[in-house]
């Protein structure tokens, strides 16, 4: 396991551990209306492509964000590589290196449904016109037509 994999399972079973403790010691709801989230502010620090970014907690974690899919950079189609870079830029200009977002990353009972390819699956938000409300980015990039809600079939 690679270092970054090592400090996001130790970053995740910490933040879990105390979302469960919070959650389980509610009493009043039961434990399978709803199962706790990890839902803390981060740092942007890079943008990968269109639908996974970098952010610093206490340590840097790569976000793959939900209900978001945009091209993918690795792409040998000449086509789906410009759109998938397309949707990259878009998203760098959404998020900045330095922007404060929040970040949501839900769970269930098992940790790994939270992870996928050494990347937490959550939602971001940012205020994007300055209204004081919070915006959900993947949202945004489907709205915008740089990725879709489901991903495609090939």
């Amino acid at each position: 396991m690679s270092k970054n994999s090592n400090a996001l399972w130790a970053l995740m079973g910490g933040l879990l551990t105390i979302s469960y403790a919070v959650f389980f010691g509610a009493g009043s709801q039961q434990q399978n209306d709803l199962y706790p989230s990890i839902t803390s502010s981060a740092i942007i620090k890079d943008v990968y492509d269109g639908d996974t970014i970098t952010v610093t907690f206490y340590k840097e974690v790569k976000i793959r964000m939900l209900d978001c899919w945009a091209k993918e950079l690795r792409s040998s189609d000449p086509e789906e590589k410009q759109k998938a870079i397309e949707a990259r830029e878009f998203l760098k200009n959404v998020l900045k290196n330095g922007d404060k977002v929040l970040i949501r990353i839900p769970t269930t009972d098992r940790l790994q449904d939270s992870l996928t390819f050494g990347r937490a699956l959550g939602h971001v938000w940012k205020d994007l016109d300055g209204d004081g409300k919070l915006d959900n980015i993947s949202d945004y990039m489907v709205k915008n037509g740089h990725a879709t809600k489901n991903k495609e079939k090939r």
